[in-house]
């Protein structure tokens, strides 16, 4: 074998090891930033009397870590966006993007979301579905190939059952299974995901100095049913109360 060729056979070995090495250390931090699609505008949404509508323009500067590390993940706000100066006021535009801390387990299936709900702090278990409808769809997100799933969440408000599509950009290249919030079981990261208005994007992956995962212990436990009827309750007792007020004034 010529010293050329050999160098070249030498050259594909050493490249194949380092693409088996990447594929096998599927631990990372995944940074992701936050856009709010038009058509929410569009809706009126951005009206004055809405309360967070001066709020709106913080979302762009919101950060999200999806930690993974043993086929474990957390999904949360940026410890650097919770620590910012602007702290507050990126904490209420994160209300229409994503808030409190969700934890997947990948063995066990278990999802869960610990977050603060009128000042006090509940522990939820997740159904975690993950069936995905797969399509042919391609687009490149950061030069990585990716590939179009989505799939349609059922969920009560009032009498009514609203139906919301979830459309997720996953690469098969980098062999993880996780994604934004609770949403996982892609044959690959998601990069990009749509949920209703909100878009979380990729903006940075990194494999180094990966911290390790804590699971959410503290907490009222509930299901995810108990909880979002705790929810409706709450919500249906509050413009009851606020009918009242005007109906007085």
């Amino acid at each position: 074998m010529k010293i050329e060729n050999f160098l070249k056979y030498l050259f594909s070995l050493l490249n194949l090891f380092a693409i088996t090495i990447h594929c096998q250390n599927n631990d990372m931090v995944v940074t992701y930033g936050v856009v709010i699609d038009s058509a929410f505008y569009n809706k009126g949404q951005n009206q004055p009397n809405n309360p967070l509508a001066g709020h709106y323009s913080n979302v762009n500067k919101l950060e999200y870590d999806l930690k993974i590390k043993n086929n474990a993940s957390t999904f949360e706000l940026a410890d650097r966006i919770k620590n910012s100066l602007e702290a507050n006021k990126l904490k209420v535009a994160a209300a229409l993007s994503s808030r409190g801390v969700y934890y997947y387990n990948k063995p066990s299936n278990e999802l869960l979301l610990q977050k603060d709900f009128m000042g006090s702090l509940f522990l939820i278990t997740l159904n975690n579905e993950t069936k995905w409808n797969y399509t042919n769809e391609t687009k490149k997100i950061q030069n990585f190939l990716c590939y179009k799933a989505t799939k349609i969440i059922k969920f009560k408000s009032g009498e009514k059952t609203i139906e919301k599509e979830i459309t997720a950009w996953y690469c098969p290249e980098i062999a993880n299974s996780f994604g934004p919030k609770n949403y996982n079981g892609t044959p690959g990261l998601i990069l990009e995901l749509r949920d209703a208005y909100v878009v979380f994007c990729v903006k940075t992956i990194s494999k180094v100095n990966i911290p390790k995962i804590e699971k959410p212990t503290k907490g009222i436990v509930l299901k995810e049913e108990e909880y979002n009827k705790m929810i409706q309750e709450k919500t249906d007792e509050f413009f009851s109360e606020a009918k009242k007020y005007t109906n007085q004034n």
